[in-house]
């Protein structure tokens, strides 16, 4: 029972109560004591799905909820066995993670990875719904010229988070749209981490200038 209750724990990591989010998941951790042995096989996909949610709630506007994010996204990549992304959350290097977590996605999680953070754009967290923006550009810098409708899902997207009432998160939905439309699809094997250092320069203006306001 318990096992099956972790599955469905992480739709309530978005909920609009900060003590639901945080039990929700500080119970996930918990969870993941239960699984043993062949167990730890088949819930493997399973726990990779959460990542992305617990990687954008580093960036909740409630500490007890970036805390207990932190300590289970912690237990995740030590579950997965995913050192780098250990070192990252340890290091509380957060801006990193998202970049880790597409570098080494598998194909066929893309469209995974952004119906999740395309949610997050309806957050009524701002912190939220810019670290979404931020995270959605990497994605679609990180697509290959074969993954046109997830490619047609994030303009939709970004188009939309331009009327975001934060100048900040409208601002940088404006900016990173124009970054995508201005490169090419990459190839399987592009150049990503000079795309990457683009997006992540415009992250750090925008960051800088509301930091200054």
């Amino acid at each position: 029972m318990a096992l099956e209750l972790a599955s469905k724990l992480p739709t309530l990591f978005s909920d609009e109560s900060s003590t639901v989010r945080q039990l929700s998941i500080d119970l996930f951790l918990k969870m993941l004591s239960f699984v043993e042995g062949q167990e730890k096989r088949t819930r493997r996909k399973e726990v990779s799905r959460s990542l992305v949610l617990l990687y954008l709630h580093l960036h909740d506007e409630e500490e007890s909820v970036v805390e207990a994010s932190r300590n289970t996204f912690l237990s995740a990549a030590q579950f997965l066995h995913w050192r780098q992304l250990e070192h990252l959350v340890q290091m509380a290097q957060f801006q990193q993670i998202g970049e880790c977590l597409l570098a080494k996605r598998k194909k066929c999680a893309a469209q995974d990875f952004l119906s999740q953070s395309l949610l997050y754009l309806r957050s009524p967290q701002e912190a939220l719904r810019r670290e979404a923006v931020r995270f959605i550009g990497l994605l679609g810098q990180h697509l290959t010229d074969q993954q046109q409708t997830e490619r047609q899902d994030i303009y939709y997207g970004l188009q939309g988070a331009q009327q975001d009432p934060s100048p900040s998160v409208s601002s940088l939905a404006l900016q990173t749209l124009k970054i995508l439309k201005e490169m090419r699809p990459r190839p399987a094997h592009g150049h990503f981490g000079q795309l990457v250092s683009r997006l992540r320069s415009t992250w750090r203006r925008w960051h800088s200038d509301r930091a200054d306001s």
